[in-house]
């Protein structure tokens, strides 16, 4: 009785530029993810220099990135540890530049810790 037909999103498009990597949303849904085929500004260069810069690894892997990186300061307190609220817009960042190990490295090492220390569950 319905003849709404699904939406089908084959592409995204900048400037006559199709962006890279074709996601399935799902049923019918397709949509066009990750980085244009344009090159970096020097802004977004000189951007992802300090924000790989940042990266902190464990055991090898990447699992986020500091909370802040002052190079005059001797004693940084705790801005040189990954917190939730700071890492979330690097990892939309690094998953709209199609790197999604970071964040899935992320969300599985903060899913053992609140298992290992119940306290910092996230209710």
């Amino acid at each position: 009785m319905n003849n709404v037909k699904p939406l089908v999103v084959e592409g995204v498009h900048k400037d006559d530029e199709s962006v890279a990597g074709e996601k399935n949303l799902g049923g019918d849904v397709n949509a066009s993810v990750g980085k244009s085929k344009g090159e970096d500004s020097e802004v977004e260069k000189e951007a992802w220099k300090l924000l790989q810069g940042a990266v902190v690894t464990y055991c090898g892997n990447p699992v986020g990135t500091m909370a802040a990186n002052d190079p005059g300061d001797k004693l940084p307190l705790n801005y040189d540890q990954v917190f939730i609220r700071d890492f979330i817009p690097s990892a939309l960042a690094f998953l709209l530049r199609g790197e999604s190990e970071i964040v899935k490295n992320f969300l599985l090492h903060t899913l053992q810790l609140q298992v290992i220390y119940p306290p910092f569950r996230v209710t």
